[in-house]
């Protein structure tokens, strides 16, 4: 039995049964075409990302019908943003997904009460390895499993320098603990306060993890760095 876990809630606790769902789908590859007069075919401009992905997932609700169905309903109006997606058949991914269309049940039969959920879901497919922090106080590397080149979030104790590939990133003298670099937003912080005047990178470029083997090297500081894999 598949089970839909969003938000954080386990949708079995509304004895909902996931019937159907479209969680797998693929990401589209965002694009622009131009024609040119005289040419064949067309010209395409890779924009660098990946489209949003609409997905479904098909529930049946098999006892207390009404008012599993007014709880489900109760519950997903609360949920705001981006939320966690899970299925119990793919414990190893997630994807991070809105309620995209009212909640609106179908007519009961004889499995139950049925409802189609309509969700939007960025387009990323995050592996839940990819949560799990890494520590690296000496020289090594990192092996990144996916085709997709990762942006990692990196808390950094001590001051030194660490390099992961060709960018080396350079933390001078500070009172903070640690700091946190995160490659994906951009940020390098301690806790609520900015840290980035203590922190100089290799062209001003924040480290990614490329697929396959990155190395990494480490002076005088040690690292805790949550990869973030993902599969598209």
């Amino acid at each position: 039995m598949n089970r839909m876990i969003y938000n954080g809630k386990d949708f079995s606790e509304f004895s909902a049964v996931l019937t159907k769902s479209t969680f797998l789908k693929g990401a589209e590859r965002d694009t622009t075409q131009f024609s040119v007069l005289g040419r064949n075919g067309v010209l395409v401009s890779d924009n660098g990302r990946f489209k949003p992905v609409p997905f479904t997932a098909e529930l049946a609700v098999t006892e207390n019908m009404q008012a599993n169905m007014e709880a489900m309903r109760a519950f997903l109006a609360g949920c705001s943003g981006m939320c966690r997606y899970e299925e119990s058949q793919t414990p190893e991914i997630y994807r991070m997904a809105i309620l995209s269309k009212p909640f609106s049940p179908d007519l009961y039969d004889h499995i139950g009460g049925r409802v189609r959920l309509e969700f939007t879901a960025q387009p990323q497919r995050w592996l839940k390895s990819g949560e799990v922090p890494v520590r690296i106080s000496a020289n090594g590397s990192i092996y990144n499993p996916t085709f997709q080149e990762a942006k990692p979030l990196i808390k950094v104790t001590g001051t030194g320098s660490f390099g992961i590939g060709n960018i080396t990133v350079t933390v001078a003298s500070h009172s903070y603990d640690y700091i946190m670099i995160d490659c994906d937003a951009m940020l390098t912080y301690f806790g609520a306060y900015r840290a980035g005047e203590y922190v100089t990178m290799t062209n001003h470029e924040y480290p990614t993890l490329k697929p396959g083997m990155n190395g990494i090297t480490v002076d005088g500081v040690s690292l805790e760095i949550t990869p973030r894999w993902y599969e598209i």
